[in-house]
């Protein structure tokens, strides 16, 4: 009877042990995996509380989107590249004329070209569900340069080349304050200008903003990253 007891405890006290090292497997990889990809969780994250609660990261709203997202979550990501990027590896980087040509080539008239293509045959159908202000912002959309952070974190995963699209980023970003205006301009005229977005004090208005928070939010981060980096290594 005693030992009839005593192998049952122990083999209840077994199957606890699997139990536990199974629980803890599970957890152990479940965080691994956040881990790994923390971007895509933190994005599915904000995408639901966009859903929910749309005043969170809205533009003045709970957490002042353009000042806690716009400059200082960019500011910290581009301040994360220049901290960890050799500086004679972004300067060789920056003199890839053949790279700058490329990517100018594709985010400015390839890309803007197909997307104002394609929204004027959707225009000419005459669709009543679709918005020609909805196809005009899709050309607009077309028209602005590679985004910023997004560009960095992607590439990093993909084991890419980090400092080269550091350098697109921010030669794209900083061209862009003056090609995108000139590319809208362009494809606003004749059944698209309706929606011509210009006058004298928008176009300044645009230089100076784009200028600042590419300045403020890619530039300066990456020169202080870069200046740690020299006094550290």
């Amino acid at each position: 009877m005693e030992s009839g007891s005593k192998s049952k405890f122990s083999t209840f006290k077994e199957n606890w042990k699997s139990k536990s090292s199974r629980s803890y497997k599970v957890v152990a990889f479940t965080g691994d995996l956040c881990l790994q990809y923390w971007f895509y969780v933190g994005l599915a994250i904000f995408i639901v509380i966009a859903r929910f609660a749309p005043n969170f990261a809205r533009h003045g709203g709970l957490i002042r989107a353009e000042y806690t997202i716009g400059y200082l979550a960019v500011a910290i990501i581009f301040f994360g590249s220049g901290l960890s990027m050799n500086t004679k590896a972004l300067m060789k980087n920056m003199g890839n004329w053949r790279a700058h040509t490329t990517v100018f080539l594709l985010q400015y008239l390839i890309t803007s070209a197909i997307i104002f293509g394609f929204c004027c045959a959707i225009k000419r159908a005459n669709n009543p569900q679709i918005s020609n202000w909805m196809l005009f912002g899709l050309i607009v959309t077309a028209c602005c340069p590679t985004t910023v952070a997004s560009n960095v974190i992607m590439t990093r995963k993909a084991d890419g080349n980090e400092l080269l699209t550091l350098c697109e980023v921010f030669l794209g970003n900083l061209s862009g304050a003056f090609i995108t205006p000139a590319l809208v301009q362009m494809f606003s005229l004749g059944e698209w200008s309706f929606a011509n977005p210009a006058n004298g004090n928008s176009v300044g208005d645009v230089y100076r903003n784009v200028i600042k928070q590419v300045g403020c939010s890619v530039f300066v981060p990456v020169f202080i990253g870069q200046l740690d980096h020299l006094c550290c290594y």
